[in-house]
């Protein structure tokens, strides 16, 4: 199998090398600003992307002291393998080649192998070399890729907490093959359901046929910067896939990221209220409680690790995925109230 192209992290942040993790920093921040996603105007939406995430592991694996080692160590091989080369131009190059026909000629006369086969040796341990420090460098950059540092949609805090959490589309999927998905806008826009419905009509028309009817009968709950509706599997996936609803400012997704996200508004749609962290005796999710050497208890929240003497109140779990879960059943709860509405109007 050929082996990936070769990006030099350095040059890809216009960077010398060895350079100290605070101008790696800078480099990045600079350089991303003009492709971030969620920024861009220009019109190769999908090579800015391409560049930003490149842009990103360029900057993840050269602040990490052991990834770098491992480039490190691809870049010295590549170096000294174009030493070699450049030892071999003109006279050199050539007087290899003749000693290689004179050895081709020896070992067909059953000569025993000399210069030819030593240079031969050679050539198969630095390739040996480089396919060593390629597969070490590839180690580390999926050992960034598994804690979440490569992934620029993730906010680094929550990270470990979002590693555990299942696939978005599976905990969004409602009965009968709907999901449920939430439209995003930033703070200088402002969309409401009359301006939101058209848009989401047209971007998922050409990609599944069903989706003027669904959309047209879904109920759209709107709140602040975010809308939910519940549509078919194929129109989700196309309001999702959409560049069209990108270049107008909307991120979709489908709801939630977590199980418990969609546990929780399940709840609250069958109790017609918003979750809490449970019983007034129960912790919030993701607190434990632990004895201290001196025998007192406290608190500790498993995905953050943060400790604390005093009880955490219900619903102050404070960890990336009850606020999620807490935001997709006030939603849900949105549009079960729209869809509600909008069935007692067709019913008068």
């Amino acid at each position: 199998m050929p082996s990936a192209p070769f990006e030099d992290y350095y040059e890809v942040l216009g960077l010398q090398r060895g350079a100290s993790k605070a101008e790696v920093s800078r480099a990045y921040r600079k350089l991303s600003l003009e492709v971030h996603p969620d920024r861009y105007k220009g019109p190769d939406p999908d090579g800015a992307v391409a560049r930003f995430l490149k842009l990103t592991q360029a900057k993840e694996v050269l602040e990490d002291d052991k990834a770098r080692a491992a480039f490190d160590a691809v870049v010295d091989a590549k170096a000294a393998h174009r030493a070699r080369q450049e030892a071999q131009e003109g006279g050199r190059r050539k007087m290899r080649e003749e000693l290689e026909a004179r050895e081709a000629a020896a070992k067909a006369a059953k000569f025993a192998p000399s210069a030819a086969a030593a240079a031969a040796k050679e050539e198969r341990e630095r390739e040996s070399a480089e396919a060593a420090a390629r597969a070490e460098l590839q180690r580390e950059i999926e050992r960034l890729r598994r804690t979440g540092r490569l992934d620029p949609t993730r906010p680094a805090a929550a990270a470990p907490a979002a590693a555990a959490a299942p696939a978005a589309a599976p905990a969004a999927q409602a009965a009968g093959g709907s999901y449920s998905v939430v439209v995003r806008w930033q703070a200088a826009d402002a969309f409401t359901e009359q301006d939101l419905r058209p848009l989401l009509l047209a971007a998922a028309g050409s990609a599944a046929p069903e989706a003027a009817t669904s959309i047209r009968a879904a109920a759209l709950a709107v709140a602040g910067r975010k809308a939910l509706l519940q549509v078919p599997a194929a129109v989700a996936e196309a309001l999702v896939s959409s560049r069209a609803l990108v270049d107008r400012g909307l991120q979709v997704s489908f709801a939630g990221g977590a199980a418990e996200a969609a546990a929780a508004a399940k709840e609250a749609a069958a109790h017609g209220a918003a979750p809490s962290g449970g019983p007034p005796d129960q912790l919030p999710e993701g607190w434990r409680t632990a004895i201290a050497p001196d025998g007192r208890p406290y608190f500790y929240h498993a995905p953050s690790r943060r400790t604390r003497w005093k009880r955490p109140a219900a619903g102050g779990g404070g960890d990336r995925l009850s606020h999620e879960a807490l935001e997709v059943a006030t939603l849900e709860r949105l549009r079960r109230a729209s869809e509600a509405q909008r069935q007692a109007r067709g019913g008068a």
